[in-house]
């Protein structure tokens, strides 16, 4: 918690932050699973909106691609 831990230096104290320093935000996924040619395969497209004081935050997209970790054998019977 508190300022460092955000630009990689070390967390100036250890107990929680403020009530002035929680960001809020609100965001919408879509999540697609083509199957075909693995059906582990995600695109995943992020939308979200801060939420409260405007102090320089603006509204942002994540797209990722990822492929799942599946640590269970598969029987073939």
């Amino acid at each position: 918690w508190g300022g460092g831990a955000f630009d990689g230096g070390p967390a100036t104290r250890r107990d929680l932050p403020h009530a002035n320093e929680w960001l809020s935000e609100a965001g919408v996924s879509l999540l697609y699973r083509p199957g075909i040619p693995d059906p582990d395969l995600y695109l995943r497209l992020d939308y979200v909106i801060p939420i409260g004081p405007a102090s320089g935050r603006t509204a942002g997209i994540a797209i990722s691609f990822q492929r799942t970790l599946n640590l269970l054998p598969v029987r073939r019977d």
